[in-house]
């Protein structure tokens, strides 16, 4: 009996043709995961394990500003308890859960001799093979699921310089990656993931920002978890190039409201890191433009700033 092959589904090109300029235009700008340059620019002066501290509360708030005011009110592998804002991506840490992840962490690291100690433990040669054993070091943490293993797996690869490299979308539980790669491929299997890496990298000119002050970068599965998560925002009105710019700034004013604060170091960082014209802050508007996010929707123009 002759074993049928498995149907290959029909690319959405239009959708792909939106994808590829989108890709650009967040490239171009650095509005993909502005938290890594962001990240790298305020650590640049810290030592190896001050850095990892820093990096650790800001994947426990996601919130720059709150990352800035508990790191400047703590030791490495200490802390004061704080009442600072946590974005709705944390909501596992949000009512005081936070100190049980933060002390897990501390409990955990301190056996292993320091954070990066912790980190690494049970690397090998094998980039991808280290991913997998970071991702399952990082989700032994209390209140680190799916999303916290990638994204601060991500961090750690690319701010911290780990020797790890994801080998996959990681689409198992995963939601916007998910549909976003689905709107695209027409199918949500591993193989679609690696046949869109592998068109993103061939067909889109991607212009690296001169202003992004993270290492080299490259069109990796990390970067690809991010494009097809805006990709998918913006077919719901919930993403435009620029946009995660503008969160991160009301972010910022949430955590110098919450505490009289003022972060002007953090504000200079954006300000070093990424193309001024995109800050609001510079240029007289406040957080996300809720009209804006309705472009794509309704006209099918990917807008920007």
């Amino acid at each position: 009996m002759v074993k049928q092959a498995t149907a290959v589904k029909t690319i959405r090109e239009e959708m792909l043709a939106d994808y590829y300029l989108m890709c650009e235009r967040c490239c171009a700008t650095g509005d993909y995961d502005p938290f890594v340059p962001l990240l790298y620019y305020i650590e640049r002066d810290m030592d190896r394990e001050e850095a990892l501290w820093y990096s650790c509360l800001f994947i426990a708030h996601y919130n720059p500003g709150s990352a800035w005011i508990a790191f400047h009110d703590s030791k490495v592998l200490q802390y004061k308890k704080w009442d600072l804002p946590i974005e709705t991506a944390r909501r596992s840490l949000q009512g005081g859960r936070i100190y049980q992840h933060l002390d897990d962490l501390i409990d955990k690291a301190g056996k292993a001799g320091s954070l990066w100690d912790f980190f690494t433990q049970g690397f090998g040669s094998d980039p991808e093979k280290n991913w997998l054993t970071l991702n399952a070091t990082i989700r032994s943490l209390y209140g680190h699921g799916r999303w916290g293993g990638y994204i601060f797996g991500g961090i750690l690869r690319k701010v911290h310089g780990l020797n790890v490299r994801q080998p996959d979308l990681g689409n198992k539980g995963s939601s916007g990656p998910l549909n976003g790669l689905i709107l695209i491929m027409n199918e949500g299997t591993d193989e679609a993931a690696a046949r869109l890496l592998e068109m993103t990298r061939a067909n889109t000119c991607i212009n690296w920002a001169e202003h992004r002050c993270a290492p080299e970068p490259d069109m990796d599965y990390g970067v690809l978890e991010s494009m097809t998560c805006d990709f998918n925002s913006m077919n719901k009105s919930r993403y435009y190039v620029g946009r995660d710019f503008d969160r991160d700034q009301y972010r910022i004013r949430r955590a110098e409201k919450a505490t009289g604060v003022t972060l002007t170091p953090v504000w200079e960082a954006r300000k070093a890191v990424f193309p001024n014209q995109y800050l609001g802050e510079l240029n007289g508007w406040e957080g996300i433009d809720k009209d804006r996010l309705k472009v794509y929707q309704q006209t099918g123009e990917i807008t920007d700033r």
